[in-house]
Formats: structure tokens, C-alpha cells, sequence
């Protein structure tokens, strides 16, 4: 019987259009400065995935001034790479993420599926959590959408160390929900990160995909109000 289903963050429980490289270009254009689109993607992401190990150390630490002074030095190399001066950091950053991480960012939306499928499962006596390869401002993310509340335990990747499909995030899901993985059930919008992860650690799963018709008998479904169905 289940008595705990987890939930993946984004492409799940989360709609967004993370493009972080044009927000920053649109904060420059603002500020008089014109930055070819192609360049500031390819710096953007150049400079991430040189930044990245340092930030998933801090994460793991859970050193959240490092991480902000790491973000802030990604963003000056950004600058330098296109060509602006990385001065313009100190007046870009902030701006940068408020549009992001405020209150009222236009980044992250909830699916419209969302709080009726949370709320017919708490009505059944269901725990919930969510299991998101994310770093640790899914936390901020979730409480500007109003739903962080609505969870018993939320594990952000990048803080817990390992990520999906690795079964130790899947095992701390199990923990923290005291549940057995017979008694679980997860939902993500990843076969390889969700289904199949979730599946390897005898953990019942359910693939999402809003935009194929569902199969419970393929364990496939189109919105989060089958999973209702499917533990019912």
C-alpha cells in the first residue's frame, strides 16, 4: 500500500523558461550595453560548466556566502568573456537575481495540476516530498510559489551530494519519509532520472508527460491528477 509519493521539481511539479544567459543580456541591453544572443549563450555556458565544481563543493558544504561570492565571480567572467567590464557585476547581480529568485520572478510557474493532485493525496492520508536534482534555492523557488508547506521533506541534489538516478537520494526519501520502498511511489518527467532510478530501488514509479496520451498499464500518465487515481 503506498504511503509516501515523491515528487521531481522541474518538468513535474514546476513549469519554467531558465534561460540565464539571456536574462543577464536583457539586464545589459537595459543598462546601454548590446551583446550578440549567440555569444552570451556560449560564454554563459562556458563559464557555468567552468564554475560548476567549485559551486557543487559549496552546495555540498552548505556554504551559502561562497556560493553567492561564486555566482557573483561567474558573472564577472561572463562580462569579460562578452567583452563588458566586469565591473558591472555589483549593479547586474542583484537585478539579476530578484528577476530569478523573487517573489514575483516570471521564471518559475506551478503546473495548473498541481495543488488539486496535492491536496486529493493529503486528503488519503498520503505523505509527500520531493526528490529534485537541484541546488539549494529550490527551497526559495518553492516558497515563492506556496507550496513549500505542502511537503514533509524536499532533498535538493546538490545539498544531499548525489543525484538522481544515484539510489542514495532514493534511499534518503525513504528515510525521511520512514516508508518502505514498496510503500512508495515516485513521479518525474525522466526515464533514465525518475523512472528508471526510482524503479532500480524497488520503488513503484510514474513517468509524466503532458504531451502523449496516458497508459497506467505502461505506468505512463499526462497529469499529476492520475496519480491520484493511480494510488487509489
Amino acid at each position: 500500500m503506498i504511503s509516501l509519493v515523491t515528487f521531481d521539481a522541474a518538468g513535474t511539479l514546476i513549469d519554467h523558461c531558465w534561460d540565464p544567459a539571456e536574462i543577464a543580456r536583457g539586464i545589459l541591453a537595459e543598462m546601454g550595453v548590446d551583446v550578440d544572443e549567440d555569444l552570451a549563450q556560449s560564454e554563459y555556458a562556458r563559464v557555468a560548466a567552468q564554475m560548476r565544481p567549485t559551486i557543487v563543493a559549496l552546495e555540498k558544504l552548505g556554504d551559502r556566502m561562497g556560493i553567492e561570492n561564486a555566482w557573483r565571480k561567474q558573472m564577472e567572467m561572463w562580462l569579460e568573456n562578452i567583452g563588458a567590464s566586469y565591473k558591472m557585476q555589483a549593479d547586474i547581480f542583484p537585478i539579476f537575481m530578484e528577476r530569478v529568485f523573487g517573489a514575483n520572478n516570471y521564471i518559475f510557474r506551478l503546473f495548473p495540476d498541481v495543488l488539486h493532485a496535492l491536496s486529493g493525496l493529503r486528503q488519503m492520508g498520503i505523505g509527500l516530498g520531493i526528490i529534485s536534482n537541484w541546488d539549494h534555492t529550490l527551497h526559495t523557488v518553492l516558497k515563492n510559489l506556496g507550496v513549500s508547506d505542502k511537503f514533509d521533506f524536499v532533498i535538493a541534489s546538490l545539498e544531499f551530494g548525489f543525484e538522481k538516478p544515484d539510489r542514495r537520494i532514493f534511499e534518503e526519501a525513504l528515510r525521511l519519509g520512514s516508508v518502505h520502498a514498496d510503500e512508495c511511489l515516485h513521479v518525474g518527467d525522466s526515464l533514465d532520472d525518475d523512472f528508471r532510478g526510482a524503479s532500480a530501488c524497488g520503488i513503484s514509479a510514474l513517468l509524466i508527460d503532458r504531451d502523449q496520451p496516458a497508459d497506467l498499464d505502461d505506468r505512463r500518465i499526462s497529469s499529476l491528477s492520475q496519480v491520484v487515481e493511480a494510488v487509489a
